[in-house]
């Protein structure tokens, strides 16, 4: 990895840690629990973990892979795996995100993230890419329909700090969905991917990152990830 995207990395983590989360008292770099890098280490350091441990790239080749725009998705065999369970984060206190660099290029839905189906376990958020409907859900029985959107590059992420409602950012912008968080199921095994919501139906989006935790300032993550991709070479 070059010089200058090592400098970017750690530029990166500061800035993380100087931003505050919804937390009191917390950053956004305590908030996250497992982050992943795909873009500014070579295709050899792509799956190390900036933060956190477990989960591996399923099927990715070195072709997919760009320093400087991260890991691309093929709709059908390829997504990252975390392991890290659903319930490993706290009912009402818990964030899910991702950056793309470039949208999907199929016209089927298909999730940025999300685990399976698991009743007030599952989280999920997904689109066409292509002027469809976005859809998520976090933590709670029932997806939300969250209106049509025409991109989904940068942050796309979704966090929850209170019991009625969650935070959501795509395309720019963000706003709050008022649903109430479900009882966990208390499944096990329930655990969240990236470029898909199980071994099925990823999407053909272009990622760098992707992270998992409790509750994080989302316009923030937009600002620190928009600044670290910039600087990458």
């Amino acid at each position: 990895m070059p010089q200058s995207n090592k400098d970017a990395v750690t530029d990166l983590v500061a800035g993380l840690k100087a931003d505050a989360s919804p937390n009191g008292g917390v950053s956004n770099w305590q908030a996250i629990q497992w982050m992943a890098l795909w873009a500014g280490p070579d295709f050899g350091g792509a799956n190390v973990k900036l933060k956190g441990s477990g989960g591996a790239l399923v099927a990715f080749v070195s072709g997919d892979h760009s320093r400087t725009t991260g890991l691309l998705g093929n709709g059908s065999s390829k997504y990252v795996t975390t392991l890290r369970e659903v319930l490993a984060d706290a009912q009402d206190n818990s964030s899910y995100g991702c950056y793309i660099t470039t949208a999907a290029s199929s016209a089927t839905i298909r999730p940025f993230f999300g685990s399976d189906f698991v009743q007030n376990n599952n989280v999920y958020m997904g689109s066409d890419n292509l002027g469809g409907t976005l859809w998520s859900r976090h933590k709670h029985a029932n997806f939300d329909n969250n209106g049509a959107v025409t991109s989904t590059t940068g942050i796309n992420g979704m966090s929850r700090n209170a019991a009625g409602s969650y935070s959501l950012r795509r395309n720019g912008s963000g706003f709050t969905v008022s649903r109430t968080s479900g009882v966990p199921a208390g499944v096990s095994n329930n655990i969240t991917f990236f470029y898909a919501q199980n071994a099925t139906a990823p999407t053909t989006a272009r990622m760098s990152m992707g992270w998992i935790g409790a509750a994080v300032d989302l316009a923030a993550m937009q600002t620190r990830m928009s600044t670290y991709m910039a600087a990458l070479t």
